[in-house]
């Protein structure tokens, strides 16, 4: 008896989705309108969908649709049914595995079954995921991608940019984050690294490739970001509601949900330099069975029309929280906050690519990615060798940036303060340009500094200069008074990717690039290695070295001594360049200069020619200096006394010096000609070559983020350093705070005043000269409380492969038994 019900079982199963030949068969023993659909959702998903069905089923009494949910092999097993000419009509399955299966043979291409109606309904990258080989594989029933989640409980307001991330977990909070490369490349469009269209043609951005890979190994050895590879474990971590953010899936809502209730937050992945981020999306797709008869693939996409239609979406958004694919489904942002941020995240998504080129050519960013995360190679070093790989092999658009030769004749005129810093470098251009250019002759005016800056305040007749050598705080008011033009459109686009974000920050005004950043000058960290062989990491280890017998000669002014601010949590700027210094973090960190002082002999000076002396003479162990005075004290104290270190960290977060950056600005008004010659030395000062030719010559930290550093570690150490510089920006204020400054730190460290009162003296004379400075002085808040950070984590190793929580095709860690008793932070899993 047993063995008859297990005959009737397979048979049923079988003439279920038997070919049109036995549609005659079929139609005696089970009724011809039937539809076998697998799935292997879970709940509340799986519940959900069977009340779709229930309509469709109300509205279609004469279909029957069986459902027969499956397990994590579904799709393998569905390959196997198809090979024998079984299996389901209707298979719900991620995106992702379109490939496998079309290549396959088992499935139903629907591109000319699909009306362009029905199509226009979908989101465009959510339809663009189920294309292979020009072919449409099915419809989307729901959408996945990255969202940034947060704990309300922690966070009031979410970080928007990368930058605020990287302070805010450089500072303890602390950040969960997959390390497969598939949900780490959600960052690399905000540092401009966009490898395909819409339409998945090769685009022209390889050029930020450096910059991503820069950040990301910063993000990689920065404590509070906390990265593996096991998607449920990290869940598991941020449920335990101590950890205020984790990067994570939509599909991932109802859990976290779950858990937290109101005090979840779900934000859009922060912006970067370049823009918005770039998740990968995938959707949930109904796909056809390709030996069901042409009868059940007619009953098959009626179903998965009905199943997709916007109606039936709002239903699914509301019973199960799943993401509508569907752009005509209404989704209220007052009732449905979380499904509305995750839907406005998936219009700058990129969409995950079956096609096997394009692949191929994320795996080549993949592998540059793994070699950086691992450490196997440098970020330039991996990124020169993917753009590389992407230009050559592939086919990907990049112009060559200069030739070695050209045939342009002419003349050209560069104006620059008088200077002997800048005049060293810009005669070092200028001599190579010629090289280059033979036909050039590129002629260097100087004018003295005070000249100069009357023509950025008032402007003048320039009277037959091309370009200006400017520092970025001269922009503004050289736009003003209309004496410089916009360069966006003359300088290649590989060049304006290839720009340290900080560098192409400071050279626009607004939205326009107004310079091609040449040098960065950041005030830099210097120790004598024969005094004491290892720098401090951190402001303990500097009191105990002093205490030790280590000379310690610390800057006392605003300007030199400002990086320590950032130590106690400070930032002189907002976002938006307003006056952002809180007067809790200045009072602490002047409470710790008095008391270094006072307890532990750390000597302060406020004359910077006393703190170089110290140095020189070997009376400091330590000096805050610019950047360009590396090779100078090279030459003094040779590569193996000398070293750059990093700012040491404090309770709030790493030291963050000021920098700013120098580059050449295009005169307005140049005849074409002139334009054809300026645009040619712009594209040259900028290039990899040009600024490595500045490193070898000068040990300039370049403003080309291609630059290969390796052989220089002192300005490997400092491009390091300038992931937490604060740039100095243009506002009316900053010298009256940077005297007002002086004047408090000269009370506090030379006269004994008491830290609080001589910045609560400092914040009223601010606000007492507002109406002239237009600054706005902030309230007292409470400095941020460091938090317990875990120890780095192990790097990760996956290639682009099809999203999934448990799989780990690079053969890396695999999901333990039990996850809250295997994961612990700083080990994976």
């Amino acid at each position: 008896m047993a063995a008859s019900i297990v005959l009737l079982a397979f048979f049923s199963t079988t003439l279920l989705a038997c070919s049109a030949q036995d549609a005659g068969r079929e139609g005696r023993l089970f009724p011809r309108n039937a539809i076998l659909l697998w799935h292997n959702l879970t709940e509340p998903e799986a519940t959900a969908l069977e009340n779709v069905l229930d309509r469709y089923r109300r509205a279609n009494p004469g279909v029957e649709i069986i459902v027969q949910p499956q397990g994590p092999t579904m799709e393998e097993a569905f390959i196997r049914s198809v090979r024998s000419g079984l299996g389901p009509n209707l298979l719900l399955s991620n995106s992702a595995n379109v490939r496998m299966l079309a290549e396959a043979s088992s499935l139903v291409p629907l591109d000319d079954r699909v009306s362009e109606d029905v199509s226009a309904r979908f989101l465009s990258v959510a339809l663009r995921t189920l294309y292979y080989k020009g072919r449409l594989y099915g419809l989307p029933m729901a959408i996945d991608t990255q969202v940034l989640y947060f704990n309300r409980q922690l966070i009031e307001r979410p970080a928007a940019t990368v930058d605020q991330l990287m302070q805010e977990a450089s500072s303890g909070q602390r950040v969960l984050m997959n390390s497969q490369f598939t949900d780490a490349v959600w960052s690399a469009r905000t540092f401009g690294v966009d490898l395909f269209d819409a339409e998945g043609n090769p685009q022209d951005t390889t050029g930020g490739i450096a910059n991503w890979l820069t950040w990301m190994e910063q993000v990689r050895d920065i404590p509070g970001f906390i990265i593996d590879d096991n998607t449920p474990a990290l869940r598991e971590r941020f449920l335990r509601g101590d950890i205020p953010y984790y990067v994570g899936h939509s599909y991932e809502l109802n859990m976290l949900n779950e858990v937290f209730g109101a005090d979840l937050g779900v934000a859009q992945l922060p912006s970067g330099p370049a823009g918005g981020a770039g998740p990968l999306l995938t959707t949930s797709a109904l796909l056809i069975n390709a030996v069901s008869s042409e009868h059940q693939i007619e009953l098959s996409l009626d179903l998965a029309r009905f199943i997709s239609s916007s109606d039936q979406q709002a239903a699914l958004m509301r019973e199960a929280n799943i993401v509508p694919a569907n752009t005509r489904t209404r989704i209220s942002e007052g009732l449905y906050p979380h499904i509305a941020t995750v839907t406005a995240q998936a219009r700058t998504a990129i969409p995950y690519f079956n096609d096997a080129e394009i692949q191929e050519a994320f795996g080549v960013l993949a592998t540059a990615y793994n070699r950086t995360m691992t450490g196997m190679a440098s970020a330039t070093e991996a990124a020169i060798a993917a753009q590389v790989t992407l230009l050559e092999e592939f086919g990907f658009p990049g112009s060559q940036i200069v030739a070695n030769t050209c045939i342009e004749q002419g003349e050209l005129t560069v104006l620059t303060p008088d200077s002997s810093e800048l005049l060293i470098v810009l005669r070092t251009l200028v001599d190579n340009f010629s090289d280059v250019c033979p036909g050039v002759r590129t002629t260097i005016q100087t004018i003295s500094p005070a000249q100069f800056a009357q023509i950025v305040t008032e402007g003048g007749d320039l009277g037959g200069v091309d370009l200006m050598f400017v520092h970025h705080r001269d922009l503004r008011g050289l736009m003003d008074q209309g004496m410089i033009a916009p360069i966006a459109a003359v300088l290649d686009p590989t060049l304006v990717q290839q720009m340290r974000p900080i560098a192409a920050t400071a050279m626009r005004v607004g939205n326009e690039l107004y310079g091609a950043p040449i040098l960065i000058d950041m005030q830099t960290l210097y120790h004598n290695r024969g005094l004491i062989n290892d720098a401090s990491g951190t402001l303990a280890d500097l009191r105990a070295q002093a205490q030790g017998g280590v000379p310690v000669v610390l800057d006392a002014s605003f300007e030199y001594g400002y990086w320590g601010v950032g130590a106690f949590g400070g930032r002189l700027f907002t976002d938006a360049g307003q006056f952002a210094l809180s007067p809790t973090a200045l009072t602490d960190w002047l409470t710790w200069l008095q008391e270094s002082q006072q307890s532990f002999g750390i000597r302060t000076t406020p004359d910077r020619n006393e703190a170089l002396e110290q140095f020189l003479t070997r009376q400091s162990a330590y000096l805050i200096g610019s950047s360009l005075r590396l090779n100078e004290l090279l030459s003094q104290f040779g590569s193996v006394s000398l070293s750059v270190a990093l700012f040491p960290q404090g309770p709030a977060g790493p030291g963050r010096p000021l920098a700013s950056v120098r580059g050449l600005a295009l005169v307005d008004g140049l005849s074409s000609q002139q334009m054809l010659l300026a645009e040619l030395f712009l594209s040259y000062v900028a290039s990899v070559q040009a600024q490595s030719d500045l490193l070898l010559a000068h040990r300039i930290l370049p403003a080309n983020s291609a630059v290969l550093l390796d052989r220089n570690p002192n300005v490997v150490r400092m491009a390091e350093q300038l992931q937490f510089a604060t740039l100095v920006q243009y506002q009316s204020w900053l010298d009256s705070v940077f005297a007002l400054g002086d004047q408090a730190y000269t009370s506090v460290l030379v006269d004994g005043a008491a830290p609080a009162e001589a910045v609560s003296q400092m914040y009223a004379a601010l606000e007492a000269d507002a109406a002239n400075t237009g600054i706005v002085v902030p309230t007292p808040e409470p400095t941020p409380a460091a938090t317990p950070t875990p120890p780095d984590e192990p790097a990760p190793s996956t290639p682009f492969a099809a999203p999934g929580e448990s799989e780990n095709v690079g053969g890396g860690n695999v999901e333990a038994e039990s996850t809250e008793e295997a994961f612990q932070e700083g080990a994976t899993p």
